[in-house]
């Protein structure tokens, strides 16, 4: 009899804190993979232009010409095409490492091959908007685009 309520309380004991970390870490993981993950189809918005880190002014975009961004899985790829003649997108890998979104590019259009291939830049991301600001070589923000989630 002794083994039996030892055996029980035991695994009562067990399944308690068992189930007291699966209510609390899969909820948390996926919260943050439903309501913040950066894959998906997103539409530049807005742009922000930045002096001593603060926002100074907001320029918007117009809905045509179009700049789309995609994430999917590890590769990311954007496109634009201005109005005048010249083409603009990019392809490669990215992680995002905290708020920091690691993007390394693999091709790109001319113009923009003589830019770094790799880019940090810090991510405000929410369920359906982002925003990645870049920054100078000293560390100021100077710009930044607005997103909105299409997909």
């Amino acid at each position: 009899m002794k083994k039996t309520i030892l055996i029980a309380s035991s695994l009562l004991i067990l399944s308690n804190c068992c189930t007291k970390n699966e209510q609390q870490q899969p909820a948390a993981v996926l919260a943050t993979v439903q309501n913040t993950s950066i894959r998906g189809v997103w539409d530049l918005v807005s742009t922000y232009s930045y002096e001593n880190n603060q926002v100074v002014d907001t320029f918007y975009v117009p809905p045509n010409p179009r700049m789309v961004k995609i994430f999917y899985k590890t590769k990311y790829m954007w496109s634009h095409k201005p109005k005048d003649s010249l083409e603009w997108h990019a392809f490669g890998t990215y992680e995002m490492v905290g708020d920091t979104l690691i993007q390394k590019r693999e091709y790109c259009s001319r113009p923009m091959e003589g830019h770094s291939v790799e880019t940090k830049l810090k991510v405000i991301l929410e369920k359906d908007t982002y925003t990645q600001i870049h920054f100078d070589p000293k560390g100021e923000a100077f710009y930044a685009e607005n997103y909105k989630r299409i997909e």
